[in-house]
């Protein structure tokens, strides 16, 4: 899976860079779903983050462009799950999630 995001950045920032668009910031967010403790999300919304900022730097985008931090379980996307451990994790796939903002300008 990692192979094939990986990819699609390089697709991305390939066509950016074709189309003299230039990146001025980007901000990598990491989310969790509400299983766990508020500080075991934090650091597992930082560390998803951080492995997409890794991946955007090896696709060749600037180190210093890229921001990251953690929203942990604070913006959750489904907040209504119930039933057994199982259940809760399927329910709250879509929570599990990595969002990057891109500021770019047209040069």
């Amino acid at each position: 899976m990692f192979a094939r995001i990986g990819l699609f950045f390089r697709q991305v920032v390939n066509e950016l860079k074709k189309d003299g668009v230039a990146l001025d910031r980007i901000d990598v967010v990491g989310h969790t779903d509400p299983i766990g403790t508020d500080a075991a999300n934090e650091t597992l919304g930082l560390m998803r983050a951080q492995t997409v900022r890794q991946m955007l730097i090896e696709s060749g985008l600037s180190v210093g462009s890229i921001t990251v931090q953690s929203k942990g379980r604070r913006e959750l996307l489904i907040d209504d799950c119930l039933g057994d451990r199982p259940h809760l994790i399927a329910c709250n796939s879509p929570n599990r999630r990595v969002v990057i903002q891109v500021y770019a300008r047209r040069e």
